[in-house]
């Protein structure tokens, strides 16, 4: 008997291992639906689906070869759509929402203040100098900001909107005393306005502690993933670099 002719074709079988590798990738590579809430620039820009917080959370999912879907519906329909299963993940969550789901390592930070025109002279050091305020906050901001603010504002004059443009327009219309929104959020479209002066200075009352905000999955091992991709982001310098270009 010749050995040569019992033993294994080595090229052919290393062939056939590459073809199973590639295609056990291209398995496990999911195109993750997602729901975010409409236009929260510059952390989500709607009009050409990028942003801080996507951009981050698309590169974290590359990693793994996963790629991100999204849906742009009110803010307050973006857990109803997780809850529904219309959706695989949500977006700018955290813990209060209550969600049945695998909650992502904090993607992203938002710093919510009170931000008031510094000709009002209002004095905010607190949640309880809230009260009695005409006060306009980004929608669902009473689950985002715990019960310690859901409590201060029933002493105020309390609405909210879920187009932060209307926050600047109220505030330098004088329909409101107070906006309530991230800094980055509130400058970015005050920086939009044209059809009236916004040159008045304001005042950042810093009354809120930082809001750390995750991806929640249903798949725990796309969540897994997703760490998995965020924690490379965050080691290459890609993180910084893509929050810097905001």
């Amino acid at each position: 008997m010749n050995p040569k002719q019992t033993s294994p074709d080595l090229p052919l079988i290393f062939v056939i291992l590459c073809f199973c590798l590639i295609f056990t990738s291209q398995v496990q590579a999911k195109e993750i639906r997602a729901a975010v809430g409409m236009s929260l620039a510059p952390y989500i820009i709607q009009e050409d689906n990028s942003g801080m917080e996507i951009d981050i959370v698309r590169e974290a999912l590359a990693f793994n070869d996963h790629t991100l879907t999204l849906r742009f519906p009110p803010l307050k329909q973006v857990p109803v759509l997780y809850a529904k299963k219309v959706v695989d993940a949500a977006l700018t969550v955290n813990e209060a929402f209550g969600l049945n789901a695998c909650l992502s390592d904090v993607v992203i930070r938002y710093q919510n203040y009170a931000i008031t025109l510094k000709r009002s002279s209002l004095i905010i050091n607190n949640l309880s100098d809230l009260a009695g305020k005409k006060i306009v906050a980004f929608q669902n901001a009473k689950k985002y900001l715990g019960s310690d603010f859901a409590a201060a504002i029933k002493k105020a004059h309390y609405s909210e909107v879920h187009k932060q443009t209307l926050q600047v327009n109220r505030l330098y219309l004088g329909r409101d005393d107070v906006v309530i929104a991230d800094k980055n959020i509130f400058l970015y479209y005050k920086s939009k306005i044209q059809k009236f002066d916004t040159a008045a200075p304001l005042v950042f009352h810093s009354i809120f502690p930082s809001s750390p905000y995750r991806v929640a999955f249903r798949d725990p091992q796309i969540c897994k993933d997703f760490n998995s991709g965020l924690k490379k982001l965050k080691e290459s310098g890609r993180y910084d670099k893509i929050m810097a270009r905001y």
